[in-house]
């Protein structure tokens, strides 16, 4: 099935409508980013746009990285979906998905040239869940 029909008999309206709501959430995106940008800029004492931009990628990559790795981990060790319930499978996932993240976080870091700040990042994330490097 297709979200939105191919023919315009009796849907303009509703091509019409998930247009407008298309522009009218891209505009709301583009003006809370237009609003954070700055505070994050002040916040991580940031110097130029590259480093911004740099530190985007990191996150993207990382975060991306780290759950497509969890799962040949899990297969290694020998966990899939077929053998467990999903309310073990999920847990255990995410608890794997953790460490991966951090490593990635400050490798990914070095690589775009931010390894001073996900360095310091990672130690202040850590000593929120109560482990000091």
């Amino acid at each position: 099935t297709r979200i939105m029909p191919s023919t315009f008999e009796d849907v303009t309206y509703e091509y019409i409508f998930i247009y407008g709501i298309t522009l009218v959430l891209a505009y709301v995106f583009y003006r809370f980013c237009m609003w954070v940008f700055p505070k994050l800029i002040n916040k991580w004492n940031i110097k130029s746009r590259w480093e911004m931009i740099a530190i985007f990628i990191v996150f993207a990559i990382t975060g991306s990285a780290s759950a497509r790795l969890s799962a040949p981990l899990l297969e290694i060790i020998g966990i899939d979906r077929d053998s467990m319930s999903g309310w073990f499978f999920w847990p255990l996932r995410l608890i794997i998905i953790f460490p991966i993240y951090q490593v990635l976080l400050v490798v990914m870091g070095w690589v775009f040239g931010q390894f001073e700040f996900f360095w310091a990042f990672e130690k202040k994330m850590l000593a929120r869940f109560g482990l000091k490097l």
